[in-house]
């Protein structure tokens, strides 16, 4: 588990602005696995948040 801030990988960027529009939300305290596995659930979770957003359902 990594810290949002912690890391300068080139994803970071990315996942601090998913965290910020709220389709993401890692483990809790900012923290997120970079490196686990992604269940079904959890990208449709981020799709429907994403969906939500943009205001398409």
């Amino acid at each position: 588990m990594r810290r949002v801030e912690d890391t300068s990988a080139w994803y970071c960027g990315y996942v601090k602005t998913a965290i910020y529009y709220g389709i993401i939300k890692g483990y809790g305290s900012r923290n997120f696995g970079p490196s686990d596995t992604i269940t079904r659930a959890e990208v449709a979770v981020m799709v429907q948040r994403l969906l939500q957003k943009s205001a398409l359902i």
